[in-house]
């Protein structure tokens, strides 16, 4: 699936030029540059070569080929043709874009016990979410749940960056840091080394542009996430349960509220530190026992 913004047209450039300009191919302008016309055989750096020789336009040195670019930027960039293939737009990725979320206004989220949730999207028991389209890459991150529990992010540092491995990001959040794990094995293709400059994107778009991994998964651990995770009215009613268990473990610590029926942003940081890895271990942990049906 590619990107409704990716356009294709074909440039055409000088082999010779000591810089490459790529110049967009209009039919009805052809017969007015010198390349492609008689005059081809004036110009000096056609004259100060030896390799090739025509006497009838256009001119030997004249490139053409096919090439990709978006056209919601404001700086068109072109793109060779043969790199669709690993480009963000030329895949599912285009949906982290954010161009794309800004011009199309999507990855608008519905709201549950307060806390937003996207019920297109899987959700593990450890409170990642997955998006694993058909084709084109998967990707994961943290939901708001766990995102709210951790509060504003101020950094995020990645174990791994490619390979075949078990996705970790440390995540520094109100003094301390937190390491959450994706359940499953992933072959990273790249990680979200965006987030290292604005942290905070991790608790403020957590299914857009806070997304932490990219990747491919093993057909048998496609297949289990399918099966395993929570999505749709499963995991509205699953991540209320989840809301509700948190809002009462607060309701019984002294010192600590409520924050106006929902738990506050960065309990972690307000809670001491034993309760807060106690509350990571029954809600952040990758062994969590199965929590679909409580």
């Amino acid at each position: 699936m590619n990107c409704p913004f990716l356009r294709e047209t074909r440039v055409r450039y000088c082999r010779r030029a000591s810089q490459r300009k790529l110049i967009p191919h209009l039919a009805e302008a052809a017969n007015e540059e010198r390349c492609s016309t008689h005059d081809f055989v004036q110009c000096s750096l056609y004259r100060g070569q030896t390799e090739c020789a025509a006497e009838a336009p256009p001119c030997p040195l004249l490139h053409e080929s096919l090439v990709q670019f978006c056209a919601a930027s404001s700086v068109t960039r072109f793109v060779p043709y043969s790199e669709a293939a690993i480009s963000q737009c030329g895949s599912g990725s285009f949906r982290y874009c954010d161009l794309y979320l800004e011009l199309t206004h999507a990855g608008a989220q519905a709201l549950c016990e307060g806390v937003p949730i996207e019920p297109d999207l899987l959700y593990t028991r450890n409170h990642w979410w997955v998006d694993l389209p058909a084709d084109g890459p998967c990707h994961v991150g943290i939901d708001a749940f766990l995102a709210r529990l951790l509060g504003e992010a101020s950094r995020i540092d990645y174990a791994t960056k490619t390979g075949w491995v078990q996705p970790i990001a440390s995540v520094t959040a109100g003094g301390a840091d937190w390491q959450v794990t994706f359940p499953e094995r992933v072959h990273l293709n790249r990680c979200n080394l965006y987030l290292r400059s604005n942290p905070a994107r991790l608790a403020a778009e957590p299914y857009t542009q806070g997304w932490l991994f990219e990747g491919t998964l093993l057909a048998d651990a496609a297949a289990r996430l399918r099966r395993d995770c929570l999505t749709g009215d499963a995991a509205r009613a699953w991540m209320e349960r989840e809301t509700r268990k948190v809002n009462e473990h607060v309701q019984q610590l002294s010192g600590a509220a409520a924050d106006g029926g929902l738990f506050a942003q960065g309990l972690f940081s307000v809670l001491g530190r034993e309760d807060a890895l106690a509350l990571f271990q029954e809600f952040g942990s990758p062994a969590l026992p199965d929590k679909a049906a409580g």
